[in-house]
């Protein structure tokens, strides 16, 4: 195997067991139901994101269009809206929250902060000290 082959191989596995640390439950509810889902914590990102079809199972309150910033400094439009998100499985509140049509779904501050959430790295639990 080439060497940028082998660090291809390395930064795979790295990105899944990072990955696997911070991949939590999510609960989704809004005007057209409920889902439960997987969501990647990022704390570097301020908004949320869920992915078409959680969207197409739950809906948006107040969607519109949307503009979405990214790390690389692009941008693109996308619908935004609202809808209650409840992340974990343990304490942490059902909070109305905006959010983004994404690739991914994807919890950002915009839910951890009101929620005061707490992750521990190593074991990937979550908790939130504002109780639901």
């Amino acid at each position: 195997m080439a060497l940028l082959e082998e660090e291809t191989e390395v930064r795979k596995r790295l990105a899944k067991a990072l990955l696997a640390e911070i991949f939590v439950p999510i609960k989704v509810k809004g005007p057209c139901g409920e889902v439960t889902a997987w969501g990647i914590i990022d704390t570097g990102a301020t908004a949320n994101m869920l992915m078409p079809d959680v969207l197409e199972r739950t809906c948006m309150w107040d969607e519109e269009e949307g503009m979405i910033y990214v790390a690389s400094g692009d941008s693109f439009k996308t619908r935004k809206g609202r809808v209650k998100m409840q992340v974990g499985e343990g304490d942490c509140p059902e909070l109305d929250t905006e959010v983004f049509e994404g690739p991914f779904n994807l919890i950002g501050m915009d839910y951890m902060d009101p929620a005061d959430m707490v992750i521990e790295a190593k074991s990937g639990k979550v908790t939130c000290r504002v109780k639901k």
